[in-house]
């Protein structure tokens, strides 16, 4: 990224959903009364959704997150407006001061909050870099966010079409960029496997960012088994969305379209692997 993109990344969010964050005005929720329980990962969108456990010391450094977490309308609505100001700060090249809004929105518990302050510790907008405290708070901004979505859909009477899409937009969106945290290395150590796990969550939420991405690990077996026909699928999946890149024309040969993301054409054998399968597998015939 570059050091506009931040804003680039908020305006497509936006662009997504279809609107910027609004002011709400629904009861207070009793979230804090009856909290939930998120180890073993929740389902939206017929997506399971689990964090991959993070080592003790940083466990501990996140540790009482949940008493940070608040539904109330004032809290909501005062995390959304600082939000914004450090959006229009960051675009205005104020970029200390867009920080501390973005650390303030955060401290609300706004996971987008938390997400921006992330991604200015990971780039050095405003702050000194510092890829340990920027997967922290991507992690605290995931945890938040699944968080939410699983309160709102608790305490609605029905959990419409657009909650669950603003919801998996943004899910999809934190969880991404937890992918690239693995797999750069930023913060942590580089872990493909990690990487492809983070990417195939915000896959399966609709984010196109992340399809692309995991279709390269298909493609290139970093961190999943090498598959060229679920990298295909992934690619177009992402193509219509938008994000198709430049010179995929492959993946729309027939051998690839007729192709789902789960499902694969059987590999046929070469003459060479016929010929290798017809050798025994012992060396009884040595001795």
């Amino acid at each position: 990224m570059t050091q506009t993109n931040i804003s680039k990344v908020f305006r497509v969010y936006s662009k997504r959903l279809g609107k910027t964050p609004q002011r709400v005005s629904t009861k207070l929720t009793n979230a804090t009364q009856n909290p939930i329980d998120i180890k073993d990962g929740v389902i939206l969108n017929g997506t399971r959704l689990a964090l991959i456990p993070l080592s003790s010391q940083l466990s501990q450094e996140i540790k009482g997150l949940e008493r940070k977490f608040s539904l109330d309308p004032a809290v909501v609505n005062k995390s959304n407006d600082l939000l914004a100001e450090g959006i229009d700060l960051h675009e205005r090249n104020q970029l200390e001061e867009s920080v501390k809004k973005f650390k303030l929105s955060g401290d609300l518990g706004n996971p987008l909050g938390l997400f921006f302050h992330a991604m200015c510790y990971r780039h050095g907008w405003g702050v000194e870099d510092d890829g340990h405290k920027s997967l922290l708070l991507l992690y605290q901004a995931a945890h938040v966010s699944i968080l939410m979505a699983v309160y709102d859909q608790r305490d609605r009477d029905s959990f419409d079409e657009l909650a669950l899409k603003e919801h998996s937009y943004q899910i999809g969106l934190i969880l991404f960029e937890l992918g690239v945290s693995f797999q750069k290395g930023w913060g942590t150590e580089r872990s493909y496997v990690n990487a492809a796990y983070y990417f195939k969550l915000a896959a399966e939420l609709g984010d196109p960012d992340a399809q692309n991405e995991l279709a390269g690990l298909y493609l290139k077996g970093q961190g999943v088994k090498r598959d060229k026909y679920r990298a295909a699928a992934l690619f177009r999946k992402a193509a219509d969305q938008g994000r198709g890149l430049v010179g995929n024309t492959w993946i729309y040969k027939d051998k690839y379209m007729n192709c789902t993301e789960k499902e694969k054409k059987p590999r046929r054998l070469s003459w060479w692997n016929l010929l290798l399968k017809r050798v025994p597998q012992d060396d009884e015939h040595l001795r």
